[in-house]
């Protein structure tokens, strides 16, 4: 049961000479919006461990640097500290400045302090102190590619930055930007992308992760080849099969969005996610539709 609401309210600006007509791509604007609707949600479950997040456009442009008006709702049971006091908002801020403070490498080091929080020492052996749900939240593949389609947006001519703006009505206003020459440290990986495509299939459940783990469960998409290992994205439906909502007995099967990507560095590397599991399907063939 959801006993607390919040709500907070941010924006996101993209500055350069591309909007001197006050414009923006379709494709752009609603490719990082997507985006960062992902990180904030990775980033409310990381402070609340049962929410329900919404991310929601509030008002029109404004004149000057493209700038839209967001309000994030939060639906929650408990928090695990941080949001208490500042928010979900802050802990995206926070990850942008840790993808900048490791300039996109790997931490060289991380040690868990008191109080919830990490000291993060980067490739450089410099050290920094960033809350565990920052930390936790940038672990996530996910998030990563999310970051990501988040900067692409400074792929474009003329786009020089992105920022995040928010003011609570507890919090004095915070802010973060991502410059152009910054853009590489959100690039996901390093190697050559060689396809990245999404499919709706149904995916017999072979493997599953009862205690609602993202990882490692085991699905077939056809009777005549092995079974493959994929990570489930979808939050809400991992929670649901936590709590023991949903059970799979022999047979069961599920209608997803497969996220198929295969990659070149050293050789070449498949990585498949399901990123939305839209019905599920028992073992003797009745449907559960998800609302």
């Amino acid at each position: 049961m959801f006993n607390e609401a919040r709500q907070e309210k941010f924006s996101i600006t993209f500055d350069g000479q591309a909007f001197d007509q006050h414009e923006i791509s379709v494709i752009t604007l609603a490719q990082s919006l997507i985006a960062l609707e992902y990180i904030s949600k990775h980033a409310a479950s990381q402070a609340y461990p049962q929410s329900k997040t919404e991310m929601k456009v509030s008002s029109g442009f404004r004149a000057g640097s493209f700038n839209v008006d967001l309000i994030l709702e939060c639906l929650t049971e408990q928090s695990t500290g941080i949001a208490a006091t500042a928010g979900v908002v802050t802990i995206v801020l926070g990850i942008f400045k840790l993808v900048k403070f490791l300039k996109g490498k790997k931490p060289s080091s991380k040690k868990i302090l008191e109080g919830g929080m990490v000291e993060v020492t980067n490739s450089q052996g410099v050290s920094n102190i960033f809350n565990h749900c920052v930390v936790n939240a940038y672990d996530s593949q996910g998030v990563r590619r999310a970051l990501d389609k988040f900067a692409s947006a400074m792929d474009e001519d003329g786009v020089d930055s992105i920022s995040i703006k928010t003011t609570t009505d507890s919090q004095a206003e915070e802010s973060e930007s991502i410059i152009k020459s910054e853009r590489a440290f959100f690039r996901s990986d390093d190697v050559e992308l060689l396809s990245d495509n999404e499919d709706e299939t149904v995916l017999e459940v072979v493997g599953p992760q009862l205690d609602g783990s993202p990882k490692n469960w085991r699905f077939l998409d056809d009777p005549e080849r092995e079974p493959f290992t994929a990570t489930v994205e979808d939050q809400e439906f991992l929670d649901k099969v936590a709590s023991g909502e949903y059970v799979f007995s022999r047979g069961a099967s599920v209608r997803a969005i497969l996220r198929v990507v295969q990659r070149k560095g050293q050789r070449v590397s498949v990585a498949r996610s399901v990123t939305k599991i839209k019905e599920i399907y028992s073992g003797d063939g009745n449907r559960d539709t998800r609302s």
